[in-house]
């Protein structure tokens, strides 16, 4: 019983000692030596100090760990995207949404490069049948409609 006092009276004694501060008026501060006020203004202001770069590293940590986490995220989305672009559905996908963007451009080119070897067949037709007769108009309407389809097939592709 008198240990457990003992330890009890102690424990109180520490925790006392431990969370005590010292106040004191300006009158009573400005009393002190010169000597005792630089210490006490340093010891403050090494504690404001300490307060400030532990804030500071509070919020390095913070900054990295931000940094981790976005990229931890993105390696996920980009192990994720990798795995969905090999299947056959992301590639179907993917197919989806390039002819979506390109349907266009991909029609203009299959559709002038028909109109382009139709004009070329009527213009080596039409030349051949101007050869032999140049009366035979057959011969110049195939010439002009070459030129028209060469015309149209350049439109698709490059227009």
């Amino acid at each position: 019983m008198k240990k457990f006092l003992v330890i009890m009276l102690a424990m109180l004694w520490m925790s006392v000692a431990a969370f005590s501060q010292i106040t004191i008026s300006q009158e009573d501060y400005d009393k002190l030596p010169n000597e005792t006020r630089t210490q006490i203004e340093k010891i403050t202001t090494e504690k404001a100090i300490k307060g400030e770069i532990k804030e500071v590293s509070e919020y390095a940590n913070l900054g990295k760990e931000i940094g981790v986490a976005v990229n931890e995220t993105l390696k996920a989305v980009e192990d994720s995207a990798i795995r969905i672009a090999e299947s056959n559905l992301g590639q179907t996908a993917i197919t989806i949404v390039v002819w979506k963007l390109l349907y266009k451009e991909i029609a203009g080119i299959v559709v002038g490069t028909i109109l382009l070897g139709i004009s070329v067949f009527m213009l080596l037709t039409g030349r051949g049948k101007l050869s032999k007769n140049d009366e035979d108009a057959g011969g110049w309407i195939s010439v002009v409609g070459g030129a028209v389809f060469f015309i149209s097939s350049m439109i698709c592709i490059f227009g």
